[in-house]
């Protein structure tokens, strides 16, 4: 299974949705996570409908910023623990495989930010 994690940094752009649909085709992935989408859930459905991937789960953008889409395909198990406007904490399983966990990030640019982003991240 291949992940991608790619800080798309808005998708208004015809060129990156292109990108992002030549990469989706092009290579075998099994899970997608977007940050920065800047767009609302109901225009990344729209995408994820044209593509291989059967599950997703999306956090809104506030304004004009951030925004995050994580997409699986079917062969995965994926139960998502915690969201934030930073990230979104995952268990995740093969069908029949052993659960593990996986936490998609997208942290804050400010260095004052980043104690508290990873205070709320990574602590239960």
């Amino acid at each position: 299974m291949s992940i991608l994690s790619w800080n798309i940094r808005g998708l208004s752009k015809s060129e990156k949705v292109r990108a992002l649909k030549d990469s989706l085709f092009k290579f075998k992935l099994g899970i997608v996570f977007l940050s920065e989408t800047k767009k609302k859930s109901s225009y990344l459905e729209k995408l994820r409908t044209k593509s291989i991937f059967s599950g997703s789960y999306y956090v809104d953008p506030r304004g004009l910023t951030s925004g995050l889409a994580l997409w699986w395909t079917e062969d995965i198990n994926m139960t998502i623990l915690k969201e934030s406007q930073n990230f979104i904490d995952t268990q995740i399983s093969l069908k029949g495989g052993t659960p593990w966990y996986c936490t998609f990030l997208y942290g804050p640019p400010h260095k004052e930010d980043k104690q508290a982003f990873l205070v709320e991240a990574l602590i239960p």
